[in-house]
C-alpha cells in the first residue's frame, strides 16, 4: 500500500500557493523516525491554480508507484504568468513550514526540478544557504556567471542531448562554469532523450539517484 497525495494551499505574507504532498509508508507507523525531503520543481505547461495538472507527473508519479519510496515529497504549483525564480521566497517558507509541521529530516533536504522547474532549482539553490543538501536540476538552464553562488552544494546535473527546447548546452556552460571554480558538480548526458518525461523518468528511476543524495547531507 502506498499512502495517498493530498493537496494543499499554503499562505504565507507574501502570497499563496497550492502543493501536493506525499508521504512515505512507514510515515504514520514510526512516530520517532525522521525522513529526508525532496522540493520537486515542474515544468513550464503545469503553472496555474489547478492541482490536477500535477498528478501523476514527475516525481511524483515515481514516488506513489513505489511502496518502498523514503522521501516526503512536496510539489507546489508555480501560479500562472510567472516562473519559479520570482517565486523563491514563497518557496523557502513552504519548506520551512514542512520542517515544522513534519518529521524532516533537516540534514537531507534535496531540492529538483525538470525544465522551467530545472531553472528553479539553479536559481533556488543559488540564492539558499544552509537549506538544501544537493540539488538535481533536470533539463534546465541558468546564467553561468552566477556559478560563484553555486559552490556550497553538491549538484547533479541531467539533460538530454537532442533536447530543441532547452539546448543541452545550457546545461553544459553552467557546469562547466562550475568545475573552473571547483564546485562539486557531475553531469549526466542522456544521448537519445529530447525535452520529454523521458529524461525524468530515467532520473527518477535511477538508484544511483538516491545513493548520491543519501551521501550528501548536511552538517552543522
Amino acid at each position: 500500500m502506498v499512502m495517498p497525495t493530498t493537496n494543499h494551499l499554503f499562505k504565507s505574507d507574501i502570497q499563496e500557493m497550492g502543493y501536493k504532498l506525499f508521504l512515505p509508508n512507514g510515515y504514520v507507523g514510526n512516530k520517532n523516525e525522521f525522513f529526508p525531503l525532496i522540493l520537486f520543481l515542474h515544468g513550464i505547461k503545469r503553472r496555474g491554480n489547478d492541482l490536477s495538472l500535477l498528478d501523476g507527473y514527475g516525481l511524483m508519479q515515481i514516488a506513489e508507484q513505489d511502496p518502498g519510496f523514503n522521501y516526503i515529497v512536496i510539489t507546489p504549483q508555480c501560479p500562472i504568468n510567472t516562473f519559479w525564480p520570482e517565486n523563491h521566497l514563497i518557496l523557502v517558507e513552504l519548506v520551512n513550514r514542512l520542517i515544522r509541521e513534519y518529521r524532516v529530516d533537516q540534514s537531507r533536504i534535496y531540492l529538483t526540478g525538470f525544465s522551467m522547474g530545472g531553472n528553479g532549482v539553479w536559481d533556488l539553490a543559488a540564492k539558499t544557504r544552509g537549506l538544501f543538501a544537493a540539488a538535481v536540476p533536470i533539463a534546465g538552464w541558468y546564467e553561468s556567471n552566477e556559478a560563484q553562488n553555486l559552490t556550497h552544494i553538491p549538484i547533479w546535473v541531467f539533460h538530454g542531448e537532442k533536447d530543441d527546447v532547452v539546448p543541452v548546452s545550457y546545461s553544459e556552460s553552467m557546469v562547466n562554469a562550475i568545475k573552473r571554480i571547483d564546485g562539486d558538480i557531475k553531469f549526466t548526458r542522456y544521448s537519445d532523450f529530447d525535452h520529454s518525461h523521458n529524461v525524468m523518468k530515467e532520473t527518477f528511476t535511477n538508484p544511483e539517484l538516491y545513493s548520491w543524495l543519501e551521501m550528501n547531507k548536511k552538517t552543522d
